[in-house]
């Protein structure tokens, strides 16, 4: 971060991991979240990571570009809303679910 914005931050938010504890050797204040909305981002996001990873076994892409990557959660984002079957949903889409189809 020193390289690329001049200065290291004063304050860093983590989950408290141990190994977050070198922040001291660089006078970096340490705060600590965790529970509520950070389990909730956390879960999307490794929602996220998890699908995509699988996505890529299915549809892999040689070059990747933005453009790519673009298309690529496009089209991700429309299976995962109008094709997927969510358990929590009565086994239907979400699209489908919001509009009592199915």
């Amino acid at each position: 971060m020193q390289n690329m914005y001049g200065k290291l931050p004063s304050v860093a938010v983590t989950d408290g991991g141990p190994w977050y504890l070198i922040l001291k050797r660089y006078d970096i204040h340490h705060e600590i979240v965790s529970g509520g909305i950070r389990n909730y981002v956390e879960r999307v996001i490794e929602t996220i990571k998890d699908r995509t990873r699988v996505f890529d076994n299915y549809f892999p892409s040689k070059r990747w570009n933005m453009g790519h990557i673009h298309r690529w959660f496009s089209l991700y984002i429309f299976y995962y809303n109008w094709v997927w079957s969510h358990q929590n949903l009565s086994n239907n889409s979400s699209v489908f679910h919001g509009r009592n189809i199915g």
